[in-house]
């Protein structure tokens, strides 16, 4: 029969998954004598993405949540495989931790050290010459290999469009739909004249932290 699961945050807990998708946890029992405890306001707390059972070569996890293991043993859940970002983590992961947790499935990522890219497709849109100025339009945007990062996908200076200022046709606003679909808001600054538009987001809007490979073109104007 499965335990269940006591958790309690501790401040601000920060999601560390690089991706959204394909990563597994398992459950452990937590103490106080447990790797990785700290007392915030007289608890006795184990952080979130603490690594588990200890930061050495017997790495086999990082702990899921913040656990409040002051009255007792709790049950609680280890990240076991994933992509993770090593920036976000709460303390430093030991060398030999790494290579454990590598050779199992899960990777850390240090920003600026990821060599794949994603891959960006859209329901290009159909424009004709001549619309009028601020007619709207929206195109979607789908990313695979990486994730969009939410608080920072949906901000324009994240975005890097070309081809605006020759059809008149510009971006708005994004809206975030999912890790992986963006809905791009366009709205036209004059009367629309031929040409095409791309759009690519910047490392930042990124979970990886890497910019795709290439723009896509999300509009054409004829």
């Amino acid at each position: 029969m499965s335990m269940p699961v006591s958790r309690k945050s501790y401040g601000t807990q920060k999601n560390i998954l690089a991706m959204s998708q394909d990563w597994h946890a398992i459950e452990r029992m937590l103490n106080q004598s447990s790797y990785g405890v700290v007392t915030e306001d007289g608890r006795k707390i184990i952080k979130a993405f603490t690594p588990y059972p200890s930061n050495d070569g017997s790495c086999i996890g990082l702990v899921f949540n913040d656990y409040d293991v002051t009255d007792g043993d709790v049950a609680a859940s280890i990240l076991i495989d994933g992509k993770v970002e090593e920036r976000k983590l709460p303390i430093a992961i030991a060398s030999a931790a790494k290579a454990a947790l590598k050779a199992q499935g899960l990777i850390l990522f240090p920003l600026g050290d990821v060599t794949i890219a994603a891959v960006l497709s859209a329901e290009k849109l159909a424009i004709a010459v001549g619309d009028a100025a601020n007619t709207e339009y929206e195109v979607d945007v789908y990313v695979s290999g990486e994730d969009f990062r939410e608080a920072t996908v949906t901000t324009k200076a994240n975005w890097t469009i070309t081809g605006d200022s020759g059809t008149k046709v510009g971006l708005d606003r994004v809206e975030y739909v999912s890790p992986t679909h963006v809905k791009l808001h366009l709205k036209a600054s004059a009367t629309t004249v031929a040409g095409n538009v791309t759009a690519v987001p910047v490392a930042a809007a990124m979970s990886l932290g890497v910019a795709p490979a290439s723009a896509i073109t999300i509009a054409t104007v004829a």
